[in-house]
């Protein structure tokens, strides 16, 4: 089975018959934009984002919450969990695309869009938000990490950040203080990330920070006022409990049988909302259907009746939470959204999502990937330029790397040479033979093919082995090739899912980053959703 997010993005129409691709169809994308600015946000969503945000208010951001408190403007949506220093660096990209869209979409409307960031504080993955990795050049990635209970269930919104963090700082400072933007940059991380406050906290106030002049709204969801807004989207998905579940089901199966892997596995007779049983900062659980009430996932002994459940969601809605399946839902009831900017994951986790929608009548929005990026700095482009390699070819296997540096120096033991004065005589005169083989005994054909095949590949693992050991001789370009390959492929996985961005903004400075990441991704339509490598 293939993933759906990659498949979307490829545009295969197989994918598409699942989740429509709106935004580069201009009649859809218009529709779906006059339909999300025709909803208004409730007076008590506008009062909870401007208490967030009244000490971090800008003339644009106080013109994009004067924009929904009118009532005349659409929204653009992204999230993301609140990792250590902003987490990986397809955060950033995350909100660029969010802000670069949102312009794109009112200058063609002439009405405003507002971009959102939307905390992921419910959760209680803490793993996934821990640990954050730095680019250090000649040594292995700098990993910095907050201490955490690796069992805890608790939202992620009450980890308080601890004295951990100045030591957290001083390695930062160690590690990347001689580069041109260090001294500006590395101070703003201090501010954001500090004793005392929340991890959530931190992450919001280091990204308002960045985006400032942008208006970027943020919005945590865990909090009372939040809570009161969504405990009426819990009460629906609890009421309707079992038919959501079957819906959410049927739409599983049908993707895995058009051949697609389900990204979040749905488990039978399980809730939506998750549920707090020992308070608003204990372990969180998944409601399961019982007979007359409700289980916990994870704890059999526990029940709950359905009254003890929807008295407790009336007068303390705190306790409640929602699944990742959920949330989207829950955005897009409180919000006039056009379109959400996600990941290859999101993409295919809403591609279950429209029974659920359709279920509670909602509108689903514009699905819109967000830009990927792999930033490359000049010494990094030298390397490849002097070895003749491209970046993606650091993305190969350490063999097909030899083997592509080797063949640029020519030589009787180059793989291109050993192939053509070893196996191709060979074939040459297997098939001067072949005849008269087959003439001997017809039965042979499939014998004289599988001779071909073993011992080319027996001269290609020779020549493997040959290249991997001319290339490990050159000490001094193995080791640019190293450093190269861990910038932009750090364990092996793409540079803007591992690295943070606080080395990025240090060496290239906040404005010119946020510019270049402008520059490329663009106002205008069609929305380009390449991959792209950014040159520095």
């Amino acid at each position: 089975m293939k993933a759906f997010g990659t498949a979307f993005l490829k545009g295969e129409v197989q994918a598409l018959r699942w989740l429509s691709n709106h935004l580069n169809n201009p009649e859809q994308r218009r529709a779906v934009l006059a339909q999300a600015r025709s909803k208004k946000c409730s007076p008590a969503l506008i009062d909870a984002l401007r208490t967030q945000h009244q000490d971090v208010l800008t003339p644009s951001r106080e013109a994009h919450l004067k924009a929904l408190e009118e009532g005349d403007a659409a929204v653009v949506v992204t999230g993301q969990p609140v990792g250590l220093f902003l987490g990986p660096l397809y955060t950033i990209h995350k909100a660029a695309t969010a802000i670069a869209l949102a312009k794109a979409l009112s200058k063609e409307s002439g009405h405003p869009v507002v971009p959102l960031f939307w905390l992921q504080t419910e959760d209680h993955d803490t793993a996934e938000i821990a640990t954050s990795f730095h680019p250090r050049h000649h040594d292995e990635p700098l990993a910095l990490a907050i201490s955490y209970d690796p069992d805890t269930r608790h939202s992620v919104e009450h980890i308080q950040l601890g004295d951990e963090l100045l030591d957290l700082h001083r390695q930062l400072n160690e590690s990347m203080g001689h580069l041109p933007y260090a001294e500006e940059t590395l101070s703003w991380w201090q501010k954001a990330y500090k004793p005392g406050r929340s991890m959530s906290d931190a992450f919001a106030h280091m990204l308002m920070k960045i985006f400032e002049d942008e208006g970027l709204l943020v919005l945590n969801p865990r909090t009372n006022a939040l809570a009161a807004l969504a405990a009426p989207i819990h009460r629906q998905c609890l009421e309707q409990a079992h038919t959501i579940n079957e819906l959410l089901i049927e739409r599983e199966s049908a993707l895995q049988e058009a051949g697609f892997r389900v990204q979040i596995p749905i488990r039978k007779e399980c809730s939506l909302p998750f549920f707090h049983p020992d308070g608003v900062e204990g372990p969180r659980y998944r409601l399961e259907l019982r007979e007359d009430g409700f289980g916990l996932s994870g704890r059999p002994d526990a029940f709950f009746s359905k009254a003890f459940i929807f008295e407790t969601l009336s007068h303390a809605p705190m306790q409640f939470s929602t699944s990742a399946l959920m949330r989207p839902l829950l955005q897009d009831i409180l919000l006039p959204t056009a379109a959400y900017v996600g990941g290859p994951g999101e993409i295919s986790y809403f591609a279950q999502l429209d029974p659920l929608y359709k279920q509670l009548g909602q509108r689903m929005p514009m699905i819109v990937p967000r830009a990927r990026f792999t930033h490359i700095e000049p010494s990094i482009s030298r390397t490849l330029e002097s070895l003749s390699l491209t970046s993606q070819d650091l993305s190969l296997p350490e063999r097909e790397i030899a083997k592509r540096y080797t063949e640029q120096e020519g030589s009787r033991l180059s793989d291109e040479a050993l192939k053509a004065n070893l196996y191709e005589p060979f074939a040459r005169a297997l098939n001067n033979f072949k005849d008269e083989i087959l003439a001997l005994e017809p039965g042979f054909e499939k014998t004289v093919q599988k001779t071909y095949g073993q011992v080319e590949r027996i001269v290609d693992k020779l020549s493997g082995k040959i290249q991997n050991v001319r290339f490990h001789q050159d000490s001094q370009r193995m080791k640019q090739v190293k450093d190269a390959q861990q910038t932009l492929f750090p364990f092996g996985k793409p540079q803007e899912r591992v690295y943070a961005l606080p080395y990025f903004l240090a060496l290239f400075g906040v404005q010119a980053f946020k510019e270049r990441l402008f520059d490329a991704i663009g106002e205008t339509f069609p929305w380009d959703t390449e991959h792209q490598e950014l040159e520095w």
